[in-house]
């Protein structure tokens, strides 16, 4: 049975479960504890779930970089997952750090035309303009449907950790958006054990990904050539007066 259709009741707990806790899994807590009054959160002491079972920390791409789970994780799961714990603090991530796509940047492809300031080179800065209004007139009469959107084209991975136990899907940006555990083995696993799965899980993962490319729609394209027509007249305005003569 694939560990993703385990997930609904694999890590969710309605009744009180054991495990063997070592020393390295009680120092962990102390990082879980509740912040005190007066006492401010920063993004250096990890992003926490609402119940301060679950902190990770990620870099500048939202990459995890390490993880720690509360011992007591067990009793502060019932009516909820490990899973949803995780969700949490990657929202929080999320939130905190920013967007979940790339910014999208106009194309620079140059402007076919005179590279100097002349009659020629006007007419071709007026021909072009006439195009590209011409071409927004026909997008805006086109139905909703029929205008090719921006897109991302790339794939969604998922990543193992080595013992089989808890796997984690990235999302086409490369951010995680599912972790699952295996029901049986997380009914026993020690705590320490659980972090490495996960933090083997997501290297696994990376170790996949290739970032998506992205195809610019219909009207995105008719921006980027807006956007290269403006800095055209810009480089030609900086010239002396028309070569060539008057007309």
């Amino acid at each position: 049975m694939s560990i993703w259709m385990d997930e609904s009741a694999g890590d969710r707990v309605d009744e009180p479960l054991t495990a063997e806790v070592d020393e390295a899994d009680t120092a962990a807590d102390d990082l879980l504890a509740p912040i005190g009054a007066g006492e401010q959160w920063t993004p250096e002491q990890g992003y926490p779930d609402s119940s301060l079972s679950v902190r990770i920390w990620v870099d500048e791409n939202l990459r995890l970089t390490k993880v720690r789970i509360s011992n007591r994780w067990r009793d502060r799961a019932k009516g909820t997952s490990l899973s949803s714990m995780f969700d949490e603090a990657f929202l929080l991530a999320n939130a905190t750090i920013g967007s979940s796509a790339p910014p999208v940047t106009a194309t620079t492809e140059p402007f076919e035309g005179s590279a100097t300031l002349s009659w020629e080179s006007l007419d071709e800065v007026l021909a072009e303009t006439v195009r590209l209004n011409e071409e927004s007139a026909r997008l805006d009469a086109l139905p909703y449907h029929e205008v090719a959107a921006n897109r991302w084209l790339g794939n969604r991975v998922e990543g193992l950790s080595s013992n089989q136990m808890v796997a984690v899907l990235l999302s086409l940006h490369g951010h995680s958006e599912r972790i699952a555990f295996s029901e049986q083995w997380l009914r026993q696993a020690r705590v320490s054990e659980v972090c490495e799965s996960v933090m083997e899980a997501h290297r696994s993962a990376y170790a996949q990904f290739v970032p998506p490319v992205f195809e610019p729609g219909d009207r995105q394209r008719l921006a980027d050539r807006y956007s290269r027509l403006a800095e055209r007249s810009k480089a030609l305005m900086g010239d002396q007066a028309p070569q060539g003569g008057s007309r």
